[in-house]
Formats: structure tokens, sequence, C-alpha cells
């Protein structure tokens, strides 16, 4: 009967502690930063506009930041490709030459407007904003022969301590969307991917590009107070700009937060019930036994 409670108790302690280890890297999972101030944001998803032409989606979407922008409470409001905790990313390679055949990284490009970096409300590091005239539509960049090249870019400390280690970023080159070197002008402390499915990838870059594809997504900034009215209320105009468009996803972003960490969460409250089904079996096993050699040994004890 000891040797059973020893071998108990040695399993319970192996158990509990690689679940605690387990919940340890949970909560670390979660605990990440994004980078933005997720209490003042909220995205609506919405498809621009129907007609074909580009210019009349690029104009659409101005449209639309004009009319969220007028809205009262709004502070920020910007268009971009790809959120924090949107379970949508996308990559590209980067390499240090032209000629260079593999890729130095994998790091994931977010597109926005001007108002990008106050609305997600990211503090440079190093370098500066973005200048007016660096900022280029994606059809005059992606149309063949026009001779446009990535003017600029921001990149996380992650990403710039991985391509440039022990040197200052700014000012540096890289080659990633065509032969144009894109040069660094500014660096944030941290900017997250928009989901983990790119692997050990934890280097993201912003371009000054207007991407004025279907289902780009409006971020606004306002009060947290205020998020819930100011949703409601940016859903409701941009349905009256163009009654047939829906809203895809309308969301706070701590709402996606709280969303995308769902099964982690489960997993680390799961885990805890693990550790405390065990501790309890193990305590009721050396009661049990102890109560068991008491009795046996009341005629000696008395």
């Amino acid at each position: 009967a000891a040797a059973l409670i020893v071998i108990e108790i040695a399993l319970a302690c192996a158990i509990i502690c690689n679940a605690i280890y387990l919940i340890d890297r949970r909560i670390a999972h979660m605990s990440r930063p994004s980078g933005t101030i997720e209490t003042e944001l909220l995205r609506i998803q919405m498809p621009s506009i129907d007609e074909s032409a580009d210019v009349d989606r690029k104009a659409g979407i101005q449209r639309d930041l004009a009319a969220l922008r007028a809205l009262p409470g709004v502070r920020h409001v910007a268009a971009v490709t790809q959120i924090p905790y949107g379970n949508s990313s996308s990559t590209s390679g980067v390499r240090l030459n032209p000629d260079q055949r593999n890729n130095t990284m994998l790091a994931s490009p977010y597109l926005g407007t001007e108002d990008l970096l106050d609305t997600f409300g990211l503090q440079l590091v190093a370098g500066r904003r973005f200048n007016p005239d660096e900022f280029v539509d994606m059809g005059a960049l992606s149309r063949e022969g026009g001779g446009i090249g990535v003017p600029a870019a921001i990149i996380n400390r992650a990403m710039a301590e991985r391509l440039f280690p022990g040197e200052d970023a700014v000012g540096k080159q890289f080659y990633s969307w065509g032969d144009a070197p894109i040069r660094v002008v500014g660096v944030v402390e941290t900017l997250a991917l928009p989901n983990d499915s790119s692997g050990n990838v934890d280097a993201t870059m912003l371009f000054p590009i207007r991407d004025d594809s279907n289902g780009i997504n409006y971020v606004i900034r306002t009060d947290p107070a205020q998020r819930r009215q100011v949703l409601d209320a940016a859903v409701a105009t941009l349905k009256q700009i163009d009654p047939n468009r829906v809203a895809v996803n309308a969301d706070l972003m701590t709402d996606l937060r709280e969303a995308y960490y769902r099964e982690d969460r489960a997993m680390a409250m799961l885990l805890v019930v693990v550790c405390i089904a065990l501790l309890v079996v193990t305590a009721l096993g050396i009661v049990g036994l102890a109560s068991f050699w008491v009795q046996q040994r009341n005629k000696q004890i008395g």
C-alpha cells in the first residue's frame, strides 16, 4: 500500500509539472501584445464597390473613409488589408540582395492608408513616419511596366533585428516585391501577425500602399466607452452609402482577441481542472491509507 501511494504521488507530480508547463506556454501565448491600442479599436469588413474598374473601387474606399471620419467620436480611421487576430494572413519573402536565390526570411505585409499608424496607435522607436508623397495606389504599383516600386517601409523590431543584427535598420534596404529596393524609414516596437499559421514568422512590415481590393478592413479608433455605439453608427453609415452591401465582419478588437484565443483559454482551463483532480485524488489516497493504518493499530495505540 505504501509503494502504491508513492507511485501515485510520483505520477501525479509528473503530470502536474507537465500540465503547469503547458499552462504557462498557453498563458504566454495569450499574453503576447499586438502593438495596437486594442481597447480603442473596432473593425468593419465590407465589400467596397460593385463596379469592376479600379478607379471606382478606389474612389469608393475614399468615400467610405470620409463618411466614417465624420462620425461623432471617431478619432482616426484607416483602410488596411489585414489586422491582428484577423485569421487571414499573407507573407512575402524578404531578401537582402536582388540576386539572392533564397529568402533571408518571411514577413507579413500590412498595406494601409495614410492614417494607419495613428489608427493602430503604433509607436515608432526609430526613424520617421511615411511622407504623404510616399503613398501609392496598388493599381499603379502592380501595373505592368509602371516602373513603380514600394517607396518605403516601416518594420517591427523583430524584423529589424533579424535582417540587420546589431545595426540601425533605418536607411537600410531590402528586397521583397520585385527587383526594386525597399528602404526602411521607421521601426515600430511591436506589430503582431494576423495569425499564427505562418509558423515561426514574427516579422511584419507596413507598406504605404492604398489597396482597393474588395473585402478590405476599415479600422476605427474611438473612445473605449463609445466603441459599441460607434460600431453601430459606422455600419449604418456604410449601409446608407450603398444599401446593397452587407458587412462581412463588424467587431471590436477586444472581441477579436477573445475569440482568437478561445481554444488556448479552454485548453488552459482543462489542464487546471486536471491538476486539481489529480491533487484531490492523491490527497484522498494519502488520507485513506493513513486512516487504514490507524484503524489497524487502534489496540496497539490504545
